[in-house]
């Protein structure tokens, strides 16, 4: 009886495998399944109520769109029957405490290869903005404007806001190793063609190639998380690393500053990344393991067909023909249309993306005032900078301390997450955000004031950046966890493109109005979003009761 019981599932699930969408933990989104099928004239569906009754006619591939044909055996060789019951020959783990299982590895392992994600993230965001410091040397190197050479650190960022349609898909089918691996190569030769360049045009092009492959550990780690960490420890992980991703651009204009200063020379900037790129390329190869239960259980079934000779032996993943054109374009087209159909999404991810967009442009306005103003040499200019990475730990610090008081309202609500929980901090971070700006404005114009009064205003700034782009995921992560994929993609994106062009006209505003009126002016900005928080605290639950997408949660 549990043998009919188990069969019986097995095949009702197979059923609902035809024409369904695959959700990835992150970022991949869907894509239909082309599932072989043994009859020319009957769908999976009716062969499975049938009970494969025709399995000794035609096979064929059964897709959303024709019906493909498949050669012959050849020698006119008939088709050989299906084996059953399939069931048994499909691996599965060995129970929930299968120790292949990345969710059952040891603590420390898991650690282990959070260090070496965590490398890897730093890295490729540390490479977006120390591009800043090399930019007015590479503007007098080959004569173009300061803007023009400034795309460079623009592109990268655009090569962040649609890599992800890609890179996410990619993981889903080929599993999480595989693509960080040739990304971290292919991110490393990039930053060799930068560093050899002998013209504005390669270096602008091998930055958005860079900035392409540097999102792959970005957009994949957070699955590689999603499958080694339960829900009691996986947001603890994601913040932490949220941290150290997030004081990677932070300080690196202080160490491009001082590289720039010794050396006189902005290539050694890129040689320097080059050789840390070479470095994460090698940890992803010799230590990061695959953590994809799919990809796991493909192994296994190859380990034991190779073993045993037994070639029905398979993972239910091999059976799955996907098509990853058919991924992308799903992938890019429904983020966009949960972005502008969705209010929720829209308001949460202009709010993230100015806050993403402030954390690259304080980059450029730091520069300016301690270089233009204070008149502090390269290197020391860049010290500033850790005001703001001081305020990110701060953040960090406040969202694990909240941690013990939203588990406790989890496990009082039978574990079903109220996406509202997340606000309170929110609006916390926002006023944070703003009052880091406002402060950092009117007293970073005035050279008579000390430099050490701007620089402490770096705090509240990198502590709201943090809290609001961390919340902002977790809340709208919460409010659509059906369609999670989908909306982190759109608010990456959305989130990206702020980061790119927010550096390009600062410039100009600062030319134009001063950093003080620029400040003041982004400064209102903020604390015009944070009333966002507020609106969904009190009506996000109403909001979502009349989305398709989002149904509420009692």
């Amino acid at each position: 009886m549990a043998a009919n019981r188990a069969q019986n599932a097995f095949e009702a699930k197979e059923e609902n495998r035809l024409d369904v969408y695959l959700d990835s933990s992150y970022n991949s989104e869907t894509s239909t399944l082309r599932v072989p099928s043994h009859s020319s004239e009957d769908s999976l569906h009716q062969r499975t109520n049938k009970k494969r009754e025709n399995s000794n006619s035609q096979l064929h591939i059964v897709s959303s769109n024709e019906d493909t044909y498949t050669p012959k055996m050849g020698r006119n060789k008939p088709f050989p029957k299906l084996i059953e019951p399939r069931f048994d020959y499909v691996v599965e783990f060995n129970g929930p405490d299968d120790p292949i299982n990345a969710k059952n590895w040891p603590l420390r392992r898991k650690v282990f290869l959070s260090m070496v994600l965590g490398f890897t993230n730093v890295l490729t965001v540390f490479t977006s903005s120390v591009f800043s410091i090399a930019s007015p040397f590479i503007s007098h190197e080959f004569r173009v404007s300061e803007k023009l050479s400034l795309l460079g650190l623009t592109l990268y960022i655009m090569g962040f806001a649609f890599a992800p349609t890609f890179w996410g898909p990619l993981s889903e089918l080929k599993g999480r190793k595989m693509p960080i691996v040739l990304a971290m190569l292919g991110f490393t030769l990039f930053q060799i063609g930068v560093g050899v360049a002998d013209d504005i045009q390669s270096i602008l092009i091998f930055r958005f190639l860079g900035g392409v492959f540097g999102a792959a550990p970005i957009t994949i780690t957070a699955a590689v998380f999603s499958d080694m960490y339960d829900n009691k420890t996986r947001g603890v992980a994601i913040t932490i690393l949220s941290t150290f991703v997030f004081i990677g651009p932070a300080i690196a204009p202080c160490i491009g500053g001082f590289i720039v200063r010794s050396s006189h020379q902005w290539r050694w900037i890129q040689w320097l990344v080059t050789i840390l790129g070479f470095i994460a390329f090698l940890l992803n190869i010799f230590f990061l393991e695959e953590t994809y239960a799919q990809t796991i259980l493909v192994a296994k079934a190859v380990e034991i067909r190779s073993q045993t000779k037994n070639w029905a032996v398979h993972a239910e993943h091999e059976m799955l023909d996907f098509s990853l054109q058919s991924l992308i374009i799903k992938n890019f087209c429904r983020p966009l249309r949960l972005l502008f159909t969705e209010p929720i999404v829209f308001l949460m991810s202009l709010y993230s993306s100015f806050a993403f967009g402030l954390l690259y442009l304080s980059i450029g306005s730091y520069s300016a005032v301690f270089i233009k103003i204070y008149r502090l040499p390269l290197g020391i200019s860049g010290l500033p900078n850790i005001g703001m990475a001081v305020g990110i730990v701060f953040a960090c610090i406040y969202l694990l301390l909240l941690q013990p008081s939203y588990a406790r309202k989890l496990a009082a609500n039978d574990n079903v997450p109220i996406p509202e929980w997340r606000l309170p901090s929110m609006t916390t971070g926002g006023i944070a955000f703003s009052c880091g700006i406002l402060w950092f404005g009117w007293t970073g114009y005035n050279p008579s004031i000390h430099w050490i009064v701007p620089t402490l205003s770096g705090i509240f700034t990198g502590f709201g950046i943090l809290v609001i782009l961390i919340q902002v995921i977790n809340y709208l992560v919460d409010a659509y966890l059906d369609t999670a994929a989908s909306v982190i993609a759109a608010s990456m994106m959305f989130r990206s493109l702020a980061g790119a062009l927010f550096p390009l006209f600062f410039d100009s505003m600062f030319k134009s109005l001063g950093i003080n009126w620029t400040a003041t002016i982004l400064g209102c900005i903020a604390l015009l979003l944070v009333p966002v928080s507020i609106l969904f605290y009190y009506f996000g639950a109403k909001i979502r009761s009349k989305s398709l997408s989002s149904p509420p949660r009692e």
